[in-house]
């Protein structure tokens, strides 16, 4: 598997007293700024992007869980392995975790 080519995470968002999102990286630097949108949905739009390397690690991990289960013969009709039930687990948590910042519940 090749390395993403796209600014590694955590990013978060930030709202300037002129109204505009902004998306920051881990140290703080401007990113990208959202277009102020009178439908609000300009910080939907920056949260989504923010959490995008969350979402991007939960996509990999349910494809590790999916490559798993294929070449195990023990996993198998919804029951998993110890290791698959472990992987389904992460996959699950990270997948939670990253559409709650989604949708700025984080």
């Amino acid at each position: 598997m090749t390395e993403p080519k796209f600014t590694p995470g955590p990013m978060t968002t930030f709202r300037s007293s002129s109204g505009f999102w902004h998306i920051l990286d881990g140290p703080g630097f401007v990113l990208a700024d959202m277009q102020k949108k009178t439908n609000g949905s300009d910080e939907h739009l920056a949260r989504l992007f923010a959490a995008s390397p969350e979402l991007y690690a939960a996509c990999e991990a349910q494809e590790k869980f999916d490559r798993h289960c294929s070449e195990c013969e023990s996993c198998s009709d919804g029951y998993h392995c110890v290791d698959g039930a472990e992987l389904s687990t992460k996959a699950q948590d990270l997948r939670t975790k990253a559409m709650s910042k989604a949708r700025g519940e984080a």
